[in-house]
């Protein structure tokens, strides 16, 4: 019995950059991905002060994970997210007053997470209860 032998594969070239004329994508940077988390969780720009401050407080704000920044669909007409950009840049670069109390961990009035159940909230702001 005969066996086809595969279709030879096409020799590998160098990469030399997008084809002319495509629209090129890149993965959004830290600064982006901070100003995105902010806009999807704070209401108003103290509450984007306060969760930006708890993220560099906890080491998160320059490590979120591409999840949080996708699903940017419908943020780009979203007036707030000027402020968020400018508050998420600002937080990077040491520019932010810490209102939290040195909190570590937040979340919405709306949820109760088990590890908020034996501690008290050291601030809150909008809807956002912060935790050290």
């Amino acid at each position: 019995m005969h066996t086809p032998r595969p279709a030879p594969r096409p020799a590998l070239r160098p990469d030399t950059g997008p084809a002319p004329g495509a629209i090129q994508v890149s993965a959004p940077g830290p600064a982006e991905c901070l100003a995105r988390v902010l806009l999807r969780q704070a209401d108003g720009v103290a509450a984007m002060e306060a969760l930006a401050a708890m993220l560099i407080n906890a080491g998160e704000a320059g490590r979120l994970p591409l999840s949080e920044a996708e699903g940017a669909a419908g943020l780009e007409g979203d007036p707030r997210l000027a402020a968020a950009r400018r508050i998420a840049r600002r937080a990077l670069a040491g520019q932010i007053a810490d209102p939290t109390g040195g909190a570590v961990r937040f979340h919405r009035v709306d949820a109760a997470p088990a590890w908020s159940q034996d501690q008290a909230p050291t601030f809150m702001v909008g809807r956002l209860l912060f935790y050290r």
